[in-house]
């Protein structure tokens, strides 16, 4: 098999490489879960379960902009998430739970009431027969049709979402794989970039002491080692350690940066 390396360099921060490649522990943060529909809502029509605006939806109706926002607005999860007219929004048709039939992705750009930033878009995955059922809604980043993707040769596309969030002084740039294989939301990939400093609160020096954390930078890359369309991440990450100053500027000049390189395979964090 050809050891020759084909990389596609996905947008993140672009750091040099530092150690030799080894593979990272699993982390809490790698495995926090979104939450999401499961399941198809009940069929008992004298049950409420807040998916009665479904009940006579087309897929065809899915390709018009007024239901997909009637859509987000009467889905009982997450309809407290903001968008507009302009918001940008799409369908898209694959075979997302890998049963040999066509579903129907939904995307919205929104955003959460809680913080500054392109996390909170939402999501609906919808089965096509005679009627639209909805399968799934969530939140996620952001991502296009390009960044829908086979990446483990198993016929059943990956979604690749990035985003950036600012929330209570912090900054997080996040990037993650995922797919619907067999109905559910399954992550296989997620990382959170994150920094303490400029990020809107000018106090987070003063509990800060030298050889503190005040961040981390990623620079995730996909990677097909063997040339067998079963990519991997290069995952390149520089810890930043606070090393004096008191002003931004200062911090950031004086900041001692610890890089390790990792090669991880994509599989479903549990």
């Amino acid at each position: 098999m050809s050891k020759k390396a084909f990389v596609v360099l996905l947008p993140f921060f672009v750091l040099s490489c530092g150690n030799p490649v080894e593979k990272p522990p699993v982390s809490a943060d790698s495995q926090k879960k979104v939450s999401s529909v499961d399941s198809i809502p009940p069929d008992d029509p004298n049950e409420d379960d807040g998916y009665e605006f479904l009940d006579n939806l087309t897929c065809e109706d899915l390709n018009d902009w007024g239901t997909l926002q009637n859509i987000l607005k009467e889905d009982p999860e997450y309809s407290s998430l903001s968008f507009s007219e302009s918001s940008e929004h799409f369908t898209i048709q694959r075979d997302f739970l890998g049963n040999g039939k066509t579903q129907t992705l939904v995307f919205i750009e929104a955003y959460g009431a809680s913080s500054s930033g392109g996390c909170s878009n939402y999501i609906s995955l919808f089965s096509c027969d005679s009627m639209a059922r909805l399968i799934l809604s969530d939140i996620s980043g952001s991502f296009t049709e390009s960044d829908i993707r086979d990446l483990d040769n198993d016929g059943v596309p990956e979604i690749i979402s990035t985003c950036s969030i600012l929330h209570m002084g912090e900054c997080h740039d996040r990037y993650e794989i995922f797919n619907f294989k067999n109905g559910k939301r399954n992550f296989l990939y997620q990382s959170d970039a994150y920094s303490y400093i400029g990020c809107g609160f000018d106090d987070n020096v003063s509990w800060l002491k030298k050889g503190d954390s005040i961040g981390e930078d990623i620079h995730d890359s996909l990677v097909d080692p063997d040339g067998d369309h079963v990519w991997e991440i290069r995952s390149i990450r520089s810890k930043k350690i606070y090393a004096g100053g008191k002003l931004d500027k200062d911090i950031i000049s004086n900041e001692i940066k610890q890089t390790d390189t990792f090669l991880i395979p994509l599989k479903e964090i549990h």
